[in-house]
C-alpha cells in the first residue's frame, strides 16, 4: 500500500496519544472536527487505561469513553476491532 498527497490532505482517521487530558481534546480537536473528511478520532490516554473514541456518520456525531481494560472498540470505518487490553499490553500503570 503506498500513501499519496491527497492521504494526509483527507484524513479518515485520527489516532492521538494524550500528554496532558485536558489539552488534547480541546483547540485541536476543535479543528479537526472541521475537516470534512475526518469520521474518526480517539485519544488514548497514557497514564490509565482511558480511550475517548468521537466518530461522525451521517445520521450524526457521538463520543464515546471506554476505561475498562476488558472492552473493544468497533472501527467500521476500517473494519476493525480494537481492544484495549492490546492497546495497553505493555504498559505498566504502576510506574
Amino acid at each position: 500500500m503506498s500513501l499519496q498527497r491527497a492521504d494526509f490532505l483527507t484524513p479518515a482517521e485520527y489516532l492521538e496519544l494524550e500528554r496532558r487530558a485536558e489539552n488534547d481534546r480541546g483547540c485541536k480537536f476543535e479543528h479537526y472536527r472541521t475537516l470534512p473528511s475526518l469520521t474518526d478520532y480517539l485519544t488514548v490516554a497514557q497514564d490509565r487505561p482511558h480511550i475517548e473514541y468521537w466518530n461522525r456518520r451521517e445520521t450524526g456525531s457521538s463520543l464515546v469513553e471506554y476505561g475498562d481494560i476488558s472492552q473493544t472498540i468497533r472501527l467500521d470505518s476500517v473494519g476493525a476491532i480494537l481492544p484495549l487490553a492490546e492497546v495497553y499490553d505493555k504498559v505498566d500503570f504502576d510506574q
